[in-house]
């Protein structure tokens, strides 16, 4: 199960490792997604800027804005409806995480204390909250892959194969079918070429016809080398 949510991307990686998130954070789409999301950033505040400008240009024509100290920096304290807002928000964050891991099992919640508080934790260890198995953990409880267990086994009970016990959760499956179909037309051409006997367990007859076919060949050589080499004057 995938343990790591890029909260820039919207996407999940398959392992909370240092080599994953190094490969994720320098490829294409995530540097796309994030140059827009700080071109956006400034774009929005230079639009800020620029109407605020405006206005002050309005209200006071006659001010010169050169005359003006930036040099001061204003600290913006959040209001008490804020702070209210941010608690209820905080309270059912921390009552969510309780309530799912109650419910998890014993391995789960062993992987999610260790995850606890790291990014996109809501978006990967709650299931109702993931948007890969969020919707199908919701409609249906059958385990993942879609298969459905018809038939537990003990110790004494005869092991039957998978067929047998799962089954897949699909609309149509396919009937079994004794036809057996026929070899390709390309095997049948080279069957002249291939070897009688297999390859495995061999004592020693490739070797020694691949030896022979080598001297043949030599020898072939050798002789038409003599026949057509002219007599010295």
């Amino acid at each position: 199960m995938a343990r790591y949510y890029c909260e820039y991307c919207h996407s999940y990686l398959t392992h909370d490792t240092l080599s994953v998130r190094k490969s994720h954070l320098v490829g294409k789409n995530h540097l796309r997604i994030a140059a827009d999301y700080y071109r956006n950033q400034a774009h929005n505040e230079t639009k800020r800027k620029i109407s605020t400008r405006l206005q002050t240009n309005r209200k006071c024509k006659k001010q010169n804005l050169k005359e003006k100290d930036h040099s001061t920096v204003k600290i913006h304290c959040s209001t008490k409806k804020e702070k209210r807002n941010q608690r209820r928000i905080y309270a059912a964050h921390i009552k969510e995480l309780k309530d799912s891991s109650n419910s998890s099992t014993i391995l789960a919640k062993d992987l999610a204390s260790i995850y606890y508080g790291s990014p996109g934790y809501s978006k990967v260890w709650i299931d109702s909250n993931r948007f890969d198995v969020g919707e199908l953990v919701k409609a249906t409880g059958l385990p993942r892959r879609a298969n459905i267990e018809q038939q537990t086994h003990r110790g004494t009970e005869p092991i039957l194969p998978r067929d047998h016990v799962f089954t897949r959760n699909e609309t149509k499956t396919s009937e079994g079918s004794s036809f057996v179909l026929a070899p390709p037309m390309i095997l049948s051409q080279w069957n002249n070429t291939l070897p009688k006997q297999t390859m495995y367990n061999d004592s020693g007859n490739i070797m020694k016809t691949t030896l022979q076919t080598g001297k043949r060949r030599f020898q072939e050589h050798t002789t038409s080398d003599y026949q057509y080499k002219r007599p010295r004057v």
